[in-house]
């Protein structure tokens, strides 16, 4: 079991605890093939494209509705390389688009070498605040909390935050 959730939204929070202090903010983009005419134009033009996303994760709620409510339009992808196979997936056009944060997007593009062969064809225009949330099942949850939100503090105001984020291109 995990009792620390690195990236999670407040609103997809059941059981879980959240510092006063973020860790940065989202931004869900859309890749596609180079090649691709389509770009995202809201979420209405994802009617046009089979949507490549991860189980299990929340993108916006907006985004996370449409999905839901089309199935046959979402390729489902699951467990430790859940990206890089959505990647894969888009490569063999079995997707038209890969979702995700763009930070992540472009960390996991560029680790497959794919830079040239995908683009990012828009994204959503609101920022979502991203946290480290701890389980309530943890005995010390509230206490971590509050550990985290003074490191984080103190990690900003240091520069180190950003020196750390930097390694995973964010």
């Amino acid at each position: 079991k995990y009792h620390i959730a690195l990236g999670a939204y407040k609103r997809s929070g059941r059981n879980l605890l959240f510092p006063s202090e973020t860790i940065g903010k989202s931004i869900i983009g859309f890749y596609t093939f180079i090649d691709s005419s389509w770009t995202f134009s809201g979420v209405d033009s994802l009617r046009r494209i089979n949507s490549g996303i991860i189980r299990g994760y929340a993108y916006h709620n907006k985004l996370d509705s449409f999905f839901k409510s089309n199935p046959s339009l979402v390729t489902l992808a699951h467990g430790s390389n859940a990206l890089e196979r959505s990647f894969k997936s888009l490569i063999r056009g079995d997707v038209g688009n890969v979702v995700g944060d763009i930070n992540v997007l472009n960390e996991k593009a560029r680790q497959l070498n794919l830079i040239q062969k995908v683009r990012m064809a828009g994204n959503l225009k609101s920022s979502e605040d991203l946290y480290l949330a701890v389980s309530e099942a943890h005995p010390n949850a509230r206490r971590l909390t509050k550990i985290i939100s003074k490191g984080i503090v103190t990690l900003r105001k240091t520069a180190r935050l950003k020196e750390i984020l930097s390694k995973y291109g964010v």
